[in-house]
């Protein structure tokens, strides 16, 4: 028998050269300018005091924006890193389930009576956890929106607890050694979980939040149910806001908690840190406070007033973009009447993308100075990373390496470079000699997951 021949009962096609194919199309976003700066939790970013090795934390100002304006990504996700967003997913999922199904009997304090008499506390049986999951929440003063996966209720105090699940691998030493041996929340994920608590903040707050989703979910539905007997198409509903009503009237009015719930992928390791927020009384600023530690790396106002700052680069574009294409009397489409017909409307949204598109070519077009600047750095220089090393923040073997130009080892620099989707568009502006080492590690892991 040919060693290439098929043996029976086996087959030789190999099932994931089919399905990652559908996994990437299926994940892949498209690329478009948007017609707002709107901003998410993903996005976020802050000023640090320390600035000896980096002025931020979170994304840089400059890779968002170049995503805003439309432009095409110069790193595209393998196969691997949809499959970990897969995982995250089925995390999410898989532990908003077992928060409905866990649940605990609660006994209430005894009480003493006036005579000395004991009264036993009342017992409450099968309290389970889950209040609440996917519930949308929107901040139209910065144009932004996020999605809170699950709120916990904490059966022995009954205050709300915002849960953000998070995965990740101790192949990335990195965040193996500041999660695992360190104890210490990933920045990105911190600032994430702060926005969710500076804009709920109490228990009294959220129950207005999702009364407002509940509302929202049955007009999604009516729109939708209306859409298909018009004989339109069926389109995504947005809006999967759950909940356990007795736990929702239950959950106290107070201050929300929060925990970040880390998930090993490779080998099921867990890890859990309680997250709050708390106001200096002599700054007036807002800070973490990570398993009752306040953290003052950064004050959480820093969020806002960055993400205001990455707008109005936005807006000075824009408005060069319009001026540009006025000039050649190209004009956007005059504002749709109340009264439009589902025709008009139709004309009018495919002539406003059409503007739109427009606009985003000629943004994209303009010179590099419309940018913010660049935040991180793709290549240390010399001094800096004597610097570091002097304050222990360069490991030895690395710094040995770099010392020694060891093949792999020769240069040291921010990882967010190497994994940013623009990375190629901004190093040809900020360092294009270097261009070439960027592009051949493209193809690379994520460093940050």
């Amino acid at each position: 028998m040919e060693n290439d021949q098929e043996l029976p009962g086996s087959s030789l096609f190999n099932i994931f050269d089919h399905i990652d194919q559908v996994l990437v199309d299926n994940e892949t976003r498209d690329v478009w300018t948007t017609k707002e700066p709107k901003v998410w939790p993903s996005a976020a970013s802050v000023e640090l005091y320390d600035q000896t090795v980096n002025k931020i934390a979170g994304k840089c100002m400059r890779s968002v924006f170049l995503g805003m304006v439309g432009n095409t990504p110069t790193r595209k996700t393998s196969p691997e890193g949809f499959w970990k967003m897969v995982i995250g997913k089925l995390l999410e999922r898989e532990m908003t389930g077992y928060a409905r199904q866990a649940t605990k009997d609660v006994v209430e304090p005894d009480i003493i009576a006036p005579d000395g008499t004991v009264i036993k506390g009342a017992v409450t049986k099968g309290i389970s956890l889950h209040v609440a999951s996917g519930v949308r929440i929107a901040v139209p003063e910065v144009l932004l929106s996020f999605e809170v996966d699950l709120i916990a209720l904490d059966p022995n105090t009954f205050q709300g607890v915002i849960v953000e699940q998070k995965t990740f691998s101790t192949k990335n030493y990195a965040k193996f050694k500041e999660v695992v041996k360190e104890g210490k929340p990933s920045m990105d994920n911190l600032i994430q979980l702060c926005i969710y608590l500076l804009e709920i903040r109490t228990g009294a707050n959220l129950k207005i939040l999702i009364q407002n989703g509940l509302i929202a979910r049955k007009e999604e539905e009516a729109k939708y149910d209306a859409s298909l007997a018009r004989g339109g198409k069926p389109f995504p509903k947005r809006n999967r806001i759950e909940i356990t009503q007795v736990n929702l009237d239950a959950m106290d009015d107070g201050p929300l908690a929060a925990k970040l719930a880390y998930l090993d992928r490779s080998d099921g390791f867990r890890k859990e840190m309680n997250i709050s927020i708390e106001e200096d009384p002599l700054d007036e600023l807002t800070y973490p406070v990570v398993d009752g530690q306040v953290w003052k790396f950064f004050p959480l106002e820093s969020i806002y007033a960055r993400y205001k700052e990455l707008q109005e680069y936005f807006y000075a574009a824009r408005r060069v973009a319009e001026k540009q294409l006025y000039e050649r009397g190209i004009e956007p489409s005059l504002e749709l009447q109340d009264d439009a017909t589902w025709e008009q409307k139709n004309a009018y949204y495919k002539d406003d993308k059409e503007y739109y598109d427009q606009v985003g070519k000629e943004m994209r077009s303009l010179p590099p100075r419309f940018w913010p600047p660049a935040e991180y750095e793709f290549d240390y220089s010399a001094e800096k990373i004597e610097l570091m090393w002097t304050k222990g923040l360069v490991a030895k073997t690395r710094y040995e390496g770099w010392k020694k130009k060891h093949k792999g080892k020769e240069r040291i620099g921010d990882w967010q470079c190497r994994f940013c989707d623009h990375g190629l568009t901004c190093m040809k502006v900020e360092k294009p000699e270097l261009a070439y080492l960027l592009a051949d590690l493209a193809d690379s892991e994520e460093e940050g997951s």
